[in-house]
């Protein structure tokens, strides 16, 4: 896999990179992501000099102990360059004029690639102990474009270059021709938020009926369940998706944040084969790293339906491979595509199948 990756070579693991730089390392965000990578620093024996965020962002805050600069101290404190380390997303245009500002106060940019919910960091070690089932999901693409952005996806986790993302952007918010063929009368919202997967869902396929929305989050479910569409019956479940029926602890951030954690709320979770007992079109999964618990609970319905399949496929390290050779080898009759959100890091890749 590494000829098609990289035909000239393989370039410095971005880790083994900033180290032999010899140039002060600074983390470019502040929260979660940056408490992240600190630590992926210091298991690393990499030093962080310190902490800046965009121009108009700061206010005299500090952050891990360190004053927290901005985009225009960087030149005069670090007139020989720095090593800066996004720690934070957003959309992809404004991430080029972010890293466009960094580079030119005189930064060497990466932006780390950190697994969301599961797994430890995607190195070239993953891509040898995978390289025969990575080899096989990236063949089991129906398009050209999807190869594309399967490889620029790789690229981008074992550099952590940015570039590499933006070559490869779609908006995973349009439900695409993929799914023209099809009549969706039936539909799940597995992490069905506040109700706007509902109403995309229902936007794109007027055809659908019935809809079962899935959301754990208290706070998300008490707005979710305010969601009405005309001619659509909706049946609204506080619950998580898994592979049985059960009770998980559950982080509950308030946000999309949300995930199953230890130290959480427990929550009850159910399976799609024991919550739905009825004929499914279509199963969108967005459901914070429980993808392939979810999958393994719809088991039935996805080998007598066939339903259309619209997966998540970042929150896991090996989430990229591992979620498609799952569904081939439930059904090796479906047909896979993918799709890439306007968005940096490599969050909302989708899984299309049918």
């Amino acid at each position: 896999m590494f000829n098609k990756l990289f035909p000239n070579g393989l370039p410095m693991h971005p880790l083994e990179a900033i180290k032999a730089s010899k140039l002060p390392v600074l983390l470019y965000g502040m929260g979660d992501g940056a408490e992240k990578m600190m630590a992926v620093c210091n298991e690393y024996g990499i030093k962080v000099s310190g902490v800046f965020a965009s121009d108009g962002f700061r206010s005299g805050k500090t952050f891990l102990a360190y004053n927290v600069l901005t985009v225009s101290d960087l030149p005069e404190i670090y007139p020989q360059g720095f090593v800066a380390l996004v720690c934070f997303g957003c959309k992809a245009c404004d991430m080029r004029m972010y890293i466009g500002k960094v580079r030119r106060a005189g930064g060497i940019v990466y932006m780390p690639h950190l697994p969301l919910f599961g797994g430890e960091l995607f190195t070239y070690d993953t891509v040898e102990k995978h390289n025969d089932e990575i080899k096989k999901a990236y063949g089991l693409l129906c398009d050209e474009g999807s190869k594309n952005l399967f490889l620029d996806v790789l690229r981008y986790c074992l550099t952590w270059d940015p570039d590499y993302l933006f070559m490869g952007e779609t908006n995973s918010y349009v439900f695409p021709s993929f799914f023209d063929d099809k009549v969706i009368s039936s539909a799940i919202d597995g992490g069905a938020y506040r109700g706007d997967t509902v109403l995309s869902l229902c936007d794109a396929f007027p055809s659908i009926e019935r809809m079962y929305a899935f959301e754990p989050d208290a706070a998300n479910f008490a707005k979710l369940k305010n969601t009405t569409v005309p001619n659509v019956r909706i049946d609204f479940l506080p619950l998580g998706l898994h592979e049985k029926n059960g009770i998980l602890s559950f982080a509950a951030l308030k946000n999309r944040g949300s995930h199953f954690a230890d130290g959480g709320i427990d929550v009850p979770v159910t399976s799609v084969d024991e919550a739905v007992g009825e004929k499914i079109d279509l199963i969108k999964l967005d459901v914070e790293g429980c993808e392939a618990a979810a999958i393994k609970g719809a088991l039935k319905t996805i080998k007598s339906n066939k339903p259309c399949l619209y997966v998540s496929l970042y929150h896991k390290t090996n989430d990229l491979f591992e979620l498609i050779l799952l569904i081939n080898e439930i059904d090796p009759s479906y047909r896979f595509s993918l799709l890439r959100a306007d968005v940096c890091p490599a969050w909302d890749i989708i899984l299309l199948a049918k």
